[in-house]
């Protein structure tokens, strides 16, 4: 008892004026089904198995197109989905037979594996959601444009309107682009036809994906494919030994692969590399590279108004968990030499000190000059800046060192000390210490000194056993006294010597006669 209805050169309209359908059909006491394709309402639903009724349509293996105006770009089509089109509701169910990216949005040159799909014709809207029997992982879209490098986005339910033509990719937790992660605000973005991703704001980046060494929030993001976005945002910058501070940066991009990000720090906003050095100028990221790159003026912080000190120039890395620089030949602003020591003005010979200063004058002589590394230490309260072995490894090396203590306001001096002693018959080399109170105004040596003679041995042994006798068991005189150290470091020149008698000192505390 069924009735064959074979295809007719006009679509045949099955049960109401908005539906109609192209094919074979067979027609039964207990239902009506067939081979062919159901038109509704810019829906079209193709299939070898179809069921009609008064209120539904059904298949469990069809193919879903949403007609656009583009004939041959259908907004919506997935070749196999087991669905049912509820005619009282103006809704369409439906479940993709496939795990995989076989549901494409043609003119958004998308396709996505998301597997649930509910149509509704009356809000012009496909909702996509991931079922409980898909796996998370299974779940993303992926773009079919070339130029967008197969950008995928691990979305697990979308919403497309098909008013709009917008596509809201919905549960992302981030996009992986380049050697970044950008986390969308509210896990979504919009897709526009070609592929295009509306610029997300409120985002975040972390880069780069190895070590995520850097985060920017707050951040515009323009997508431009899996290996390049460009857009703007702030940085915490969060020194170990000082407060939490925010960098805007104007430029954020992709170079060779790499998130690269550029900024300025204007005289305006405070910023300090840690609590004891301010900055101005420009900062640079590079995301493989934990430290950030400034280039521009450092000036120390010195909290006396009996000391004063210059902006100096400086370019390079900067870690926050150590603030320090390596200067050779600092300078200010205008390319001007500046200074740290103990100097003699060339015309009174009056002393005085300067710390990333200027001379009093070009020509006055340095008693005591430093250069190399610049520091300070948190736990003693104080600057130092000198040759980098002396600053970070201590006395017992070669080499000179400032200190300024920012609590007891005082300078103390390590290393080789000029006496502007000229004589051609005599070698004279001075190193120690020199001490100046800076709210005083007061100066204190305590010296060490090598001299090379031409001298009968005789006499020069008689002279060496009067020395001896007069200071060695003093204890104001003992070797390992700071001085003391500074010179045997400085003035010894043969390493294992000079290995030899510190240890005398470390193990004595002075100098045995019979390594003099």
């Amino acid at each position: 008892d069924s009735m064959y209805i074979n295809e007719q050169e006009e679509p045949l309209l099955v049960y109401r004026k908005d539906l109609s359908f192209e094919g074979n059909l067979i027609l039964t006491p207990e239902r009506l089904y067939g081979a062919g394709k159901v038109n509704y309402n810019g829906g079209i639903i193709k299939a070898d198995a179809i069921g009609l009724g008064p209120n539904k349509v059904s298949s469990d293996s069809a193919e879903i197109t949403i007609k656009s105006k583009d004939p041959d770009k259908p907004a919506f089509y997935s070749p196999s989905v087991d669905m049912e089109l509820k005619l009282d509701e103006n809704k369409l169910f439906g479940m993709s037979n496939y795990n995989k990216p076989v549901t494409s949005f043609k003119f958004h040159k998308y396709l996505t594996s998301i597997r649930k799909i509910r149509w509704d014709i009356s809000d012009s809207t496909v909702v996509m959601k991931t079922p409980p029997e898909q796996d998370q992982d299974e779940a993303y879209m992926i773009s079919t444009n070339e130029g967008k490098d197969s950008l995928k986005l691990d979305a697990t339910a979308a919403r497309f309107d098909l008013e709009n033509n917008l596509i809201e990719a919905q549960n992302i937790p981030y996009i992986d682009i380049a050697d970044a992660q950008i986390y969308p605000y509210d896990k979504e973005v919009l897709i526009e036809k070609g592929a295009e991703i509306q610029t997300l704001e409120n985002a975040k980046i972390k880069a780069d994906t190895n070590n995520l060494y850097h985060e920017f929030y707050d951040a515009h993001v323009n997508i431009i494919s899996d290996n390049d976005y460009s857009g703007y945002g702030f940085y915490d910058y969060n020194p170990r030994n000082g407060k939490k501070q925010k960098l805007y940066f104007r430029d954020i991009h992709v170079a060779n692969n790499t998130t690269v990000a550029k900024g300025e720090i204007s005289d305006t906003i405070n910023f300090f590399l840690n609590s004891r050095f301010y900055f101005q100028g420009n900062v640079r990221i590079k995301a493989p590279k934990k430290q950030l790159k400034f280039s521009g003026k450092v000036l120390p912080k010195l909290d006396s108004n009996y000391l004063a000190t210059n902006w100096f120039q400086y370019q390079d890395y900067v870690n926050p968990d150590s603030v320090n620089f390596m200067l050779k030949q600092p300078v200010n602003n205008s390319g001007e030499r500046l200074h740290t020591g103990i100097y003699l003005t060339d015309s009174t010979r009056q002393m005085y000190s300067r710390f990333m200063g200027k001379k009093k004058n070009d020509g006055d002589d340095a008693l005591f000059d430093a250069t190399g590394l610049l520091k300070y230490n948190f736990d003693d309260q104080q600057f130092a800046f000198g040759d980098s072995i002396v600053v970070k490894d201590g006395l017992m090396n070669q080499g000179n060192k400032f200190i300024f203590n920012t609590r007891e306001k005082t300078i103390q001096t390590f290393g080789n000390i000029n006496l502007d002693f000229n004589n051609e018959n005599v070698d004279l080399r001075t190193t120690g210490s020199i001490g100046y109170n800076v709210l005083t105004d007061s100066f204190t040596f305590d010296m060490v000194m090598g001299i090379d003679f031409p001298f009968a041995e005789k006499p020069l042994q008689s002279a060496a056993d009067s020395i001896l006798n007069f200071s060695f068991f003093r204890n104001d005189t003992r070797g390992a006294r700071p001085a003391g150290l500074i010179g045997v470091a400085n003035l010894i020149e043969d390493d294992e010597e000079r290995k030899k008698i510190m240890e005398n000192l470390n193990a004595f505390g002075q100098v045995n006669i019979e390594e003099i």
